[in-house]
């Protein structure tokens, strides 16, 4: 399954290079919907000092704006396999002006929880996309990246577990311009 999803992103990235367009709406207000799927490593803190694989999934929303074509900034909100409720800011870096072009995103969240035994932290990720438009307003967002992970939650004893999580993601998402 990882190597289909893997071919699939690289096809159509790669038709996207071969035809590109250049026509492209990319000012003003925009949203999106992503999913994202993270594999890697977690390292948990004291008072358990051991390691273990991770897999996680999120779908989250996005509002932003177009400062001009090649520069974004994004809020948005999410879900995950992890309770809680992350809050995202997102900056998209795309590398000209003209549709289907490859971008570098940074971006930081913060999880809230209102009760103590849900994972709260902040999640530091970087990333490489690729975008294909389908028409003038409406584009595909692929990205490959790295996102780091520090949650602390507590469970039923006083103490406070911390983990550290260190993992690849692989994104989608859907924009109107």
């Amino acid at each position: 399954m990882k190597k289909a999803t893997f071919l699939l992103f690289f096809t159509i990235v790669v038709t996207a290079t071969v035809y590109p367009e250049n026509a492209v709406s990319r000012n003003g207000f925009t949203v999106s919907a992503e999913y994202r799927y993270f594999t890697g490593k977690v390292y948990h803190n004291k008072p358990y000092n051991w390691n273990s694989s991770t897999h996680d999934q999120t779908i989250s929303l996005y509002a932003g704006w177009f400062f001009n074509p090649c520069i974004n900034i994004n809020l948005g909100l999410g879900a995950g396999n992890k309770v809680g409720l992350p809050l995202f800011l997102q900056s998209k870096y795309y590398f000209n002006e003209k549709k289907n072009s490859f971008y570098a995103a940074g971006e930081v969240s913060y999880r809230l929880s209102d009760k103590p035994s849900y994972y709260r932290g902040y999640d530091l990720s970087a990333f490489l996309g690729k975008e294909l438009s389908v028409s003038k307003r409406f584009a595909f967002n692929f990205h490959l990246g790295y996102s780091y992970q520090k949650a602390m939650f507590e469970i039923k004893t006083p103490d406070k577990r911390k983990e550290n999580y260190h993992t690849l993601m692989l994104g989608i998402a859907f924009s109107f311009k």
